[in-house]
């Protein structure tokens, strides 16, 4: 993340830029064209602590995303789950995060029902039909991924994945229905601190739906390499290597 940070300053200010660092977010860019990408930030009471970290991680994976998206990038929060800010710069949604953990870093929610309110309202209205007749998803139709931003501190005592697993699940069988790409719909949630109930969390989203090889969630410490942030479990092989939760 560091590496990627120093990048973006690189970038604006026009100075030197670690060539490594350039042709590695280059790749990115080539491979993920066309993607949709919308940062979920859990803006609960335990988050608050994060606050400046949250800002800077945002600022840096959205100045690479929006050379993937060529789109609006799109934030929400999950006081919020219905309010999508967008914008093609990533300057006002830099903003508005910033006046958002200022204000608002203090509430007490669940993740579990605000995430089922982003997929039933927002995500599940994305997925496209099959053309009839063609049985063919429509080759304009933009797959997405969802950057979830956690400590994974969901409360005591509950069980694994909280619950998050039930609004995922929705996705994965609709997805199926229509013939969609395993990748159409990708999570990547990205943890801050070091709770280990929050790790145990993701750990079991990590590893949910490999079973049935349909593993459309993707697990990473929010310090830990971006390259890997962005694929996701698009891949088997990044997916399985990701040691920084499981170990």
């Amino acid at each position: 993340m560091q590496d990627a940070a120093d990048w973006r300053k690189a970038m604006k200010l026009e100075g030197h830029v670690n060539s490594k660092v350039k042709r590695i977010i280059d790749e990115l860019i080539s491979n993920l064209a066309r993607r949709d990408l919308l940062f979920f930030i859990d803006d609960t009471e335990s988050m608050k602590e994060h606050s400046a970290q949250i800002e800077v991680s945002f600022q840096t994976l959205a100045y690479i995303a929006k050379s993937i998206d060529p789109d609006d990038l799109e934030l929400s929060f999950v006081s919020k789950p219905r309010n999508i800010f967008k914008s093609r710069k990533t300057s006002p949604l830099i903003e508005e995060l910033r006046q958002h953990l200022n204000k608002h870093m203090s509430v007490k929610g669940r993740i579990e029902s605000s995430l089922s309110t982003l997929i039933n309202e927002k995500i599940m209205r994305r997925l496209p039909l099959p053309i009839p007749l063609l049985g063919q998803v429509p080759p304009w139709s933009k797959p997405i991924t969802i950057f979830v931003f956690t400590d994974g501190k969901w409360g005591e005592g509950v069980r694994p994945g909280n619950g998050l697993t039930e609004p995922i699940s929705k996705v994965m069988r609709e997805m199926k229905k229509r013939g969609l790409n395993r990748t159409h719909v990708m999570f990547q949630f990205l943890r801050f601190g070091d709770d280990e109930e929050g790790r145990e969390h993701l750990v079991y989203l990590d590893n949910f739906g490999k079973d049935d090889k349909w593993d459309i969630v993707d697990t990473r410490d929010i310090n830990g390499d971006v390259y890997s942030m962005f694929l996701a479990a698009l891949t088997e092989h990044n997916d399985i290597n990701n040691d920084q939760l499981h170990d």
